[in-house]
């Protein structure tokens, strides 16, 4: 039985070649291996699914996903040494290019209108869980943002971009004094035309609620 050698890059990989030396990479241009197997589809598939669901928790957590294709490619190389797979270097590259399809797979599914209002549990919403201008109109569905989803005092004015609050995103009577910080609603951060009479629940425009401005008029 041959021996098999530990596969590792040839000595002049990391240097500059001698006049008439020749470089003869790892697989062999002459030889044909196996790349798209069994083996390298369902692995494939499977780092998809596992990537997928990582990848998701951190785009509803954390708002942002991650580049999958660097890992996926470490744990296909540690897979394939642990099973002892003959050639399987280039399967590796099969397992990392249908993996590295799970960030793209997640990313399009976190869009606009990606949050509903059932989406999101009473009062999850609080102030330190946006960023500045998380909010923008495009991230949420009509009539998502309710009374019940807001915790008090949760959105200040550093929280909602400009413009991002219109009439159709904000269900009837969902504002109500204890769910704004004081002076946070000013001008350039309502839409014109944006507040109508069904959007303010009764009692909601408080003294205490309003800028200093409209303080001056009252």
């Amino acid at each position: 039985m041959e021996d098999k050698k530990p596969v590792s890059l040839p000595e002049n990989a990391q240097r500059e070649l001698k006049p008439g030396e020749k470089y003869n990479p790892i697989l062999d241009p002459a030889k044909k291996y196996a790349e798209v197997t069994p083996y390298s589809v369902v692995i494939g598939i499977l780092m998809v699914v596992l990537f997928s669901a990582a990848a998701a928790y951190l785009g509803l957590k954390v708002g942002q996903v991650f580049e999958a294709a660097i890992p996926i490619a470490i744990i296909a190389v540690g897979l394939t040494s642990a099973l002892k797979k003959h050639d399987g270097l280039a399967q590796n590259v099969i397992i990392q290019s249908i993996g590295g399809c799970s960030g793209a797979v997640v990313a399009g599914k976190l869009g606009t209108d990606a949050v509903a209002s059932t989406n999101i549990a009473a009062g999850a919403v609080v102030s330190g869980k946006l960023a500045t201008d998380a909010v923008t109109s495009t991230n949420i569905a009509a009539g998502a943002v309710v009374s019940g989803k807001l915790a008090t005092d949760a959105v200040g004015t550093g929280n909602i971009a400009t413009g991002a609050v219109t009439g159709a995103k904000i269900a009837d009577t969902t504002i109500t004094g204890g769910k704004l910080v004081g002076q946070s609603i000013t001008g350039d951060k309502i839409q014109d035309g944006a507040i109508t009479g069904p959007q303010i629940g009764a009692g909601a425009v408080a003294t205490n609620k309003l800028n200093t401005a409209l303080h001056m008029i009252f």
